[in-house]
């Protein structure tokens, strides 16, 4: 189904999933050379909470510099339109979907829901082929790819795609365990929501709270250290701290 030049770039893709460090630096660069294979206008990779939602995206738009912020979007339909694709997601152990031709890797034919044709209208989209990965049974991340003409993805997408799958979930769950000691517990958690932190704001305080470097921190979520040194003077001023010292003594004394 693949040549032998697409086999070689999938190889690359491979090594280059296992060479990142970090979570975020790994999904964008996946994103990124995943287009050399499949052709998509906008791509988000995100990790899910346990009722789906996604959390701590990376997105990569092609058409323009502009986020469009497509897991924020998802989310809001989803608490609209929750249950039809929640129920769907959790159906099955893989899947891999592409709209409108209906291709399902190992279950049954996709019907597009009411959610779908109304999240991808909103956001100027007319195609999605989207990837669940799972990994020791628990879903971990989902990956969509889009298209906003003709034509649909193929089933050689979706055959590409599952050539990866078992590289991300064995990658994403190798970056989990390593940074197990980044995860908040849920009274840290609360506390920082309540301060109204951002979804970039909160990956990088996860980031500092563990230490991470500046220049890490840039690297690995794709931003300059001018950003980031906004993002941090802004999360200085939502905690109430001045240093990274100090944000890291706020935190450890919230206790489980």
């Amino acid at each position: 189904m693949l040549s032998s030049s697409e086999w070689e770039m999938m190889n690359k893709i491979i090594l280059k999933i296992y060479a990142e460090e970090h979570s975020p630096a790994m999904r964008r660069s996946f994103l990124e050379n995943l287009r050399a294979l499949i052709y998509y206008d906008i791509a988000e990779f995100s990790l899910l909470d346990k009722q789906a939602k996604l959390r701590n995206s990376v997105e990569v738009n092609m058409l323009s510099d502009e986020e469009v912020h497509i897991a924020e979007t998802y989310n809001k339909y989803k608490e609209v339109y929750g249950s039809e694709i929640t129920d769907y997601i959790f159906r099955y152990p893989e899947s891999f979907i592409a709209c409108n031709h209906t291709v399902l890797f190992r279950g049954d034919p996709y019907k597009r829901t009411k959610f779908q044709t109304l999240f991808l209208k909103s956001i100027n989209m007319k195609y999605c082929c989207t990837l669940t990965i799972r990994a020791h049974g628990n879903l971990i991340a989902e990956l969509s790819l889009y298209c906003s003409a003709d034509p649909d993805f193929s089933e050689k997408d979706v055959y590409i795609l599952s050539q990866l799958k078992e590289h991300l979930a064995n990658r994403l769950y190798q970056l989990h365990n390593q940074n197990a000691t980044r995860e908040f517990s849920k009274p840290q958690l609360d506390f920082l929501l309540q301060k109204n932190l951002t979804e970039r704001e909160m990956q990088i305080v996860q980031l500092m709270f563990a230490e991470v470097s500046n220049y890490e921190i840039a690297a690995s979520l794709y931003i300059s250290g001018n950003t980031l040194k906004k993002h941090v003077s802004n999360i200085y001023k939502k905690l109430g701290v001045s240093s990274r010292n100090q944000l890291r003594h706020a935190l450890s004394e919230i206790n489980d």
